[in-house]
This record gives structure tokens, C-alpha cells and sequence, in this order.
């Protein structure tokens, strides 16, 4: 074999070996594992989006609380989460506040976890007030709520004045006061609209006195 063949077979070879280690050396993509729980009773995560720096988005959906996903690595990514409430108006997108950094190393694990947790509102919340009737001898007796998105009626009774009920949350409602009276008098008529949005982390609120 000739010095110059000898010599172009050993070019390839350490070409080769350049291109091998080059590829082995490359940061390699990292699985991340984790969990999603949401705060408000009666909600749920649905889906996860990634978002690197240069503006590349990466989505998986949530199950059962749990995503998978492979990002590219390293990488800073921050993080939004589609979550759900028990009834189909409810739900949102909802920015997690710490960004997710990789720096997996050669050699270092294939696999990270993360566990995410959102403060979000509850599907339903407690609602107490009290009600009067603005004539002297009326006193309610019940109290009706319609929703203005599922357009049902949920109801309560009006006990010394006051009334508690649970209803869903991020809705409107108009409401209606039944009224009885002397010599067997009854009678509906219109309380007013009430907007029933609670913020996270409260399962119960306090509303205005009503009265018709």
C-alpha cells in the first residue's frame, strides 16, 4: 500500500473518529417528568406548554396530574398550564411562576422531574347573606339564583333573615326572593343580579344584604 493511500485511509479514520466523539459530546435531549396539581376543589390541569428562549414551544397533555415531555438540553423554558373546572365555562391559562432550567451534563440523568402546583379558583363556593322584604308585613322566605351561563336555578331558604347556599363559581346570577305574607299572601319578585367570582383560596364568601 502506498504512503498516500496509507496516509488518505488514516485522514478518513480520524475523520470519522472527530464526527463520532463530536456527536457523543452533544448535549442530548432530557425527559421531563412531572406532576400538576391545581388548588381550587373540583379542577384540573389539562395541558402543559413549554417555552424555550429563542420562542420554540413544546406541549404535552396532563393526565390523571401527570405530564411527559422531551425538551431540548440545556435549555430555560417557562411554563403555562391549561387547567379546567368541574363545570364547562371554568378554566383558564395560568403562567407558572419559575421557569424550568436544564443543564444535563454528559453522563447525567436522562430523565428530571418537576412538580408543579397552581393556586386556582374553586368550582363552586359558599355563599351566605341575609335578605328582607321591603314591605312590612312580607318576609322571605326563599331564595332562587339563575345562572346566566348554565341557565339553571339553584335554591335556598330563608331562615330568620339570613340564607347560605353553594353555587358555581365565575358566573352571574339574577336572583329572586320569595316572599309570604299575611292571609296566606305569597309572592316572587326580582333581588337584584348578583357576579359571583371568588379568587383562589377561598371556598366561601360574604354577599350584601338583599331585599325586593
Amino acid at each position: 500500500m502506498s504512503h498516500r493511500r496509507r496516509n488518505i485511509i488514516g485522514g478518513v479514520v480520524v475523520a470519522i473518529l472527530v464526527v463520532a466523539v463530536v456527536i457523543i459530546m452533544l448535549p442530548r435531549p432530557v425527559t421531563v417528568l412531572g406532576t400538576v396539581t391545581t388548588s381550587g376543589s373540583g379542577t384540573y390541569a389539562t395541558g402543559i406548554v413549554f417555552t424555550g428562549s429563542s420562542g420554540k414551544t413544546y406541549s404535552a397533555g396532563v393526565s390523571n396530574g401527570k405530564f411527559s415531555i422531551s425538551l431540548a438540553n440545556p435549555g430555560t423554558y417557562s411554563i403555562q398550564v391549561n387547567w379546567a373546572g368541574a363545570y364547562s365555562w371554568q378554566g383558564d391559562i395560568a403562567d407558572v411562576p419559575n421557569p424550568l432550567k436544564l443543564n444535563v451534563g454528559l453522563g447525567g440523568a436522562s430523565t428530571v422531574s418537576e412538580n408543579i402546583s397552581l393556586r386556582v379558583p374553586d368550582s363552586s363556593v359558599t355563599l351566605t347573606g341575609t335578605a328582607s322584604a321591603n314591605a312590612t308585613d312580607m318576609h322571605p322566605v326563599e331564595m332562587i339564583f339563575i345562572g346566566s351561563v348554565d341557565d339553571l336555578a339553584y335554591t335556598t331558604k330563608v331562615l330568620n333573615g339570613t340564607f347560605s347556599i353553594t353555587l358555581p363559581n365565575s358566573q352571574a346570577y339574577i336572583v329572586m326572593m320569595t316572599e309570604n305574607g299575611l292571609q296566606g299572601y305569597a309572592g316572587t319578585c326580582n333581588a337584584g343580579s348578583l357576579n359571583v367570582y371568588v379568587s383562589a383560596g377561598s371556598s366561601s364568601a360574604q354577599v350584601g344584604a338583599m331585599s325586593c
